[in-house]
């Protein structure tokens, strides 16, 4: 196969486990390996955040030693450079623990709700922007700005680059179409940029009125455009991308099923009503457990919607949503603690039980992050049958 031909391989592998029309040649591998890449490669994680080039030979190396067919980490998640030119970060890193931690935060007390309902835009750049950056204020040099600016056109550059080479020279396909390919939900964007987990959790009990205002107005400027965008789309899926859209669900671990109900399920539901008239494909790339919420997808028709499975058991979410592509399966604790010959094991019996017939995706039930979360012994074992097993 052509590198170009092993491209669309690939894109056809992840087609045809969404759609579920017709038995894919194999199962697809996704990697949701994030700074584990780094340790294993044998750089720090300050090294590869502030330095591109490392984080290509990063990727690079990941790639060339394991052969996924799909990335959802290329050196995107932490962009520390863009950050720190403002005078923070939001993650504290240890290179000698190999660890990095962010702390839970508010940028905004409750009484000031009526104030971000009011004007978001304004409420954002007068109040939220200078309470997360130190150096964000109205005294501040407007070459502060434009190296701001600088640094993040560099980080979206070094970004592309990497995408670009792993089309272009190992035939891995992107994973999401870039145009409005992801989403985001304006209660997402309260739970880890505003109000974060305690805040918001309170919220939801004392203030729940005016924490579904917030969503409406903050929805109307970070989702709505996104979703008249896909209106306005032509029908049909994009044949160069494994997804059309990406939507990262996490809010939902602290809510009840009322909660849920009141301030996540609309917007949800207009987006998947909106991808599923246009014929499109979603992945929700779903923390947590999502169990308690997945028969508000059993009405979907199939070949639209993949989700991640993360806490709940796979074979179980497989049998409450037959209409929905899953993705996970693999234990990061089996990947971290078990013998080559348990991975591989486990392995055949999820390609075996699952993906036989499509709708499946086999990755890791977890973000791979840390040293300890996987063995390499252990994943090239996976990769190798992955690639060779025929279900």
């Amino acid at each position: 196969m052509t590198v170009k031909e092993l491209e669309k391989y690939r894109v056809q592998l992840f087609r045809d486990a969404t759609l579920m029309e017709r038995k894919p040649d194999r199962v697809p591998h996704l990697a949701n390996f994030w700074t584990w890449q780094i340790l294993d490669a044998g750089y720090t994680f300050t090294e590869a955040t502030h330095d591109y080039e490392i984080m290509e030979k990063v990727m690079r190396t990941f790639h060339e030693r394991y052969g996924f067919d799909g990335y959802q980490e290329t050196g995107i998640r932490n962009p520390q450079r863009v950050t720190e030119t403002l005078g923070t970060s939001q993650y504290i890193f240890d290179d000698v623990r190999e660890t990095i931690t962010i702390k839970d935060f508010t940028l905004f007390e409750p009484d000031e709700y009526d104030l971000l309902i009011a004007d978001p835009v304004k409420f954002i750049w007068e109040t939220i922007l200078p309470r997360k950056f130190e150096l964000f204020n109205s005294e501040m040099p407007g070459e502060l700005l434009r190296q701001c600016a600088l640094e993040q056109q560099a980080f979206y550059n070094a970004s592309f680059q990497r995408n670009r080479i792993l089309a272009e020279e190992y035939g891995v396909p992107h994973l999401i179409a870039p145009f409005n390919g992801f989403i985001s939900l304006g209660i997402e964007f309260l739970f880890t940029g505003l109000r974060g987990i305690k805040g918001l959790a309170t919220d939801m009990h004392r203030h729940p009125e005016k924490v579904q205002e917030a969503c409406h107005v903050l929805d109307a400027i970070i989702a709505e455009p996104v979703i008249q965008n896909y209106m306005n789309d032509k029908p049909g899926r994009h044949p160069d991308f494994c997804f059309d859209a990406i939507l990262a669900i996490l809010a939902h671990t602290i809510m009840n099923r009322k909660q849920w109900e009141i301030f996540y399920w609309p917007t949800l539901k207009r987006i998947l009503d909106v991808i599923v008239s246009k014929d499109k494909t979603i992945y929700l790339f779903i923390e947590g457990s999502f169990k308690r919420f997945a028969e508000y997808l059993q009405d979907y028709p199939k070949g639209h919607i993949c989700l991640l499975v993360e806490q709940d058991d796979i074979f179980e979410i497989r049998r409450l949503l037959p209409n929905c592509c899953v993705i996970g399966g693999m234990p990061s604790a089996l990947l971290g603690n078990g013998t080559r010959q348990q991975c591989v094991d486990y392995a055949r019996k999820l390609l075996d039980e699952l993906g036989g017939s499509g709708g499946f995706i086999l990755s890791q039930d977890k973000m791979i992050s840390y040293r300890t979360d996987c063995r390499r012994e252990n994943l090239l074992a996976v990769c190798e049958f992955v690639r060779e097993y025929r279900p």
